[in-house]
């Protein structure tokens, strides 16, 4: 008898472990779009193997599902074929859903020349305020810089999903 209660004293502790934490579901994931602005400015060139390098930093006003301002540190590379791509983090200050708060955002972008569409990805990296817990990502695509800096931004759209985590 005595071998048959820490048995089923056993079982009750082990099924306390196992079932006793009940994990918490994010939020729906909820489509997100808009726009951005932005200003930028070249901080250094340089060129090897007829690919030129460029050091890069941005200003942007964000609209839509993303509401805020972001400043950001990337890399423009024009590859000796024509083609370009984009590296940057941006650091946002703003809101989302009535929330509020900083986001970290990587972009990444191509286009095959001078003159196409830009078409990338985006995907949140980390947040802190009331954003801390918001996770997403997307596409964003566009001409981008038609323009002469600082009177007149470029501008690129942007799309896809975000939602809290618990």
């Amino acid at each position: 008898m005595n071998k048959l209660r820490w048995i089923l004293i056993l079982m009750v502790i082990g099924a306390f472990l196992l079932g006793g934490t009940i994990p918490a579901a994010a939020s729906p994931p909820v489509n997100s779009n808009g726009y951005l602005e932005y200003i930028p400015s070249i901080v250094d060139v340089w060129t090897a193997d007829g690919n030129t390098f460029m050091d890069t930093t941005e200003v942007a006003d964000w609209y839509g599902a993303l509401s805020g301002t972001s400043s950001d540190v990337g890399k423009v590379v024009i590859h000796a074929s024509g083609a370009w791509f984009y590296k940057a983090t941006a650091s946002f200050e703003g809101t989302v859903d009535g929330k509020s708060g900083t986001l970290k955002i990587s972009m990444l972008g191509k286009r095959p020349d001078a003159i196409s569409e830009w078409q990338g990805t985006w995907v949140i990296l980390s947040g802190t305020g009331e954003l801390e817990n918001l996770r997403g990502h997307g596409t964003f695509w566009g001409l981008g810089y038609t323009g002469n800096p600082p009177d007149v931004p470029g501008r690129i759209d942007y799309a896809g999903e975000i939602h809290f985590d618990p």
